[in-house]
């Protein structure tokens, strides 16, 4: 294709623009950040991490506060979101099996 990109003052298709003043750019074009730098955007918390916050919580079932809260972890480690939630559940669902065997140690003796 001779003649591309058009030269100053020709419209694409090789003539004069309209009106025969030069074209311009449109406003706010220019100055957009280029894409794929830096990390992904947070997509949400995800529902296990919740599920095993709210279960290690509870003095009664937190072995599987634990199991969802560490299945859960991989998942917000993708996504980049509730992986300070997971942890935390880990930890306080692991704290309160140490109560719960000091205890019934504790009474059994």
């Amino acid at each position: 294709m001779a003649g591309y990109p058009p030269q100053q003052g020709q419209n694409q298709y090789g003539g004069q623009p309209q009106g025969g003043y030069p074209q311009q750019q449109p406003y706010g074009q220019p100055g957009y950040p280029p894409q794929g730098y830096g990390p992904p955007p947070a997509q949400g918390t995800p529902g296990l991490v919740i599920a095993g916050a709210i279960l290690a919580l509870v003095p009664i079932c937190p072995l599987i506060g634990v199991i969802l809260a560490a299945v859960g972890l991989g998942e917000a480690k993708r996504r980049n979101a509730g992986v300070g939630l997971a942890k935390a559940s880990i930890i306080v669902g692991i704290i309160w099996i140490l109560l719960s065997i000091g205890l019934n140690i504790a009474v059994r003796m």
